[in-house]
């Protein structure tokens, strides 16, 4: 018997690989000749550059930008891949939210300039496609830090560039493309996202994104005003409207701004991921596929790495089963919508969420030895 577990992260607890193990080591001690393939996931967020590394043949390469805040040089990993034709890297290695104390989350002051840095150094290796993952960042500055040191000049009403930073799109006036790296011109940019949003408005990234980022009431009004004003300024300067652009609101606005300057596509996360994976071959021989990820509710049928992964198993009539740390909603209902077999919760009538972040391993393979019987039926 060959069974594929592919986790998701369980986000503030434990990591893709340290659930896949859990979940293989308690099955291990309970059952004997089965063939276990452990394969990490992610849907575009924190552990999408492991998911890739640890399955595809890539060069592993290592380059030093500036952080969120422009006050410390960071180590981002970042990867070739197919045949070194293409690059991969993860915002959130550079920008994301858990690199900052809780005292400088300040999405009106940080800034997307390290990306755009990142980028130039690999545009040195002429690659034709950067993909890259927009899950996790701390900004909220429609990527115009990163575009800023691809070479394109924001400007005030003065012709003085702005400083960077959310807050300062306010001053925007003018956008300068005269002076564009060239290099970022041919080459292709596959954004990866598991969100929808658009760039502006209360189902923008400012509104839905901006509190967990550190942003007051008040501050995000300041930061959608801004986003607002960037993309007035796209429409009346550029003819590009920005305003309908779903997944644009990604990362902050990095979405929305790599598609109104540079040759780039928003795609979803987890499909993308699976399919550079061989996902799909990789199952073909197995008898079930085990998943999971930190919470399941009504949004998991809507691009999330369960379903991504369910998707591709119901073409090879394969049974999926979940387990997770939190269940939203009813079981057999969302058993349906995404396509799974059963799901198993951590956080039950006798295990609370607060002892199952407290120890997450002992808590994951408790539950993963209750229910074991129901996966070998």
């Amino acid at each position: 018997m060959k069974i594929i577990i592919a986790s998701d992260s369980f986000k503030g607890s434990l990591s893709s690989q340290e659930v896949n193990n859990i979940i293989a080591k308690t099955i291990e001690e309970n059952f004997t000749d089965i063939e276990i393939l452990k394969i990490n996931i992610a849907d575009g967020g924190e552990g999408t550059l492991d998911a890739i590394i640890n399955v595809c043949n890539c060069e592993i390469k290592e380059t030093i930008v500036n952080d969120a805040l422009l006050k410390n040089k960071i180590k981002v990993k970042w990867a070739l891949i197919n045949n070194k034709r293409d690059a991969i890297f993860e915002v959130a290695s550079i920008v994301g939210l858990y690199l900052l104390k809780e005292n400088e989350r300040n999405p009106l002051f940080t800034t997307t300039y390290g990306i755009g840095e990142l980028i130039l150094h690999i545009l040195d290796y002429h690659v034709d496609n950067i993909y890259i993952g927009l899950g996790g960042s701390s900004t909220n500055d429609a990527g115009t830090g990163a575009l800023k040191a691809l070479g394109i000049k924001f400007l005030d009403v003065n012709n003085k560039e702005i400083q960077l930073g959310g807050i300062n799109l306010l001053n925007l006036n003018k956008i300068d493309i005269s002076s564009i790296n060239k290099k970022v011109l041919n080459t292709n940019f596959i954004l990866l996202s598991d969100v929808d949003n658009v760039l502006c408005g209360n189902n923008g990234a400012s509104y839905i994104f901006g509190p967990q980022k550190g942003a007051s009431l008040e501050d995000i009004k300041i930061l959608d005003n801004a986003l607002q004003n960037f993309q007035n300024i796209l429409k009346k300067d550029f003819n590009i409207d920005i305003s309908t652009l779903k997944g644009g609101g990604a990362a902050g606005g990095i979405g929305a701004g790599f598609k109104a300057f540079l040759k780039s596509e928003i795609k979803s996360g987890i499909k993308t991921i699976l399919e550079l994976i061989n996902f799909e071959n990789i199952i073909k021989d197995s008898d079930f596929i085990i998943t999971g990820e930190g919470k399941i509710d009504y949004q998991t049928k809507y691009g999330k790495a369960i379903k991504g992964i369910s998707d591709i198993a119901k073409k090879h009539n394969k049974p999926v089963f979940a387990f997770c740390g939190i269940i939203d909603g009813d079981k057999e209902i969302l058993c349906n919508q995404i396509g799974l077999k059963n799901i198993f919760p951590v956080v039950n009538n006798i295990v609370s969420l607060e002892n199952s972040i407290k120890n997450p391993n002992f808590y994951l393979s408790n539950t993963v030895r209750n229910n074991i019987d129901k996966l070998f039926i």
